[in-house]
């Protein structure tokens, strides 16, 4: 197990938190956010059952919350540390606001994705 704090996830099947692992493990060597809803497509298992697992491992200090804009014309994602007017692509203003999770715990600054 490469998230070590995983295995005190209790009340979880085993095997649904070895997947777990494997796929926060690829979504950290690629610094990718994800969602719950991705989490579940991935792991074939309820969007409900996805927040629970997210949300308890959050806990156990393995992912965290991010706020971000996702520009609602090109799809970039930015996480934010300051304010953002427009889009660095094509220039659009109008933007979706939210929470996705990440395992990059110690990323303090406003990065481009």
């Amino acid at each position: 197990m490469y998230f070590v704090n995983l295995r005190y996830l209790k009340n979880y099947d085993r095997e649904l938190v070895k997947a777990l692992d494997t796929l926060l493990v690829s979504f950290h060597s690629s610094s990718e956010l994800f969602t719950p809803k991705r989490v579940g497509k991935n792991l074939n298992i309820s969007i409900d059952l996805s927040y629970q697992l997210l949300l308890r491992a959050r806990d156990l200090g393995v992912v965290d919350t991010i706020f971000v804009k996702k520009c609602s014309n090109c799809g970039r994602i930015y996480k934010l540390k300051k304010s953002i007017e427009a889009c660095t692509i094509c220039q659009n203003s109008n933007f979706k606001e939210g929470y996705y999770f990440t395992t990059d715990l110690h990323q303090k600054d406003a990065v481009r994705m």
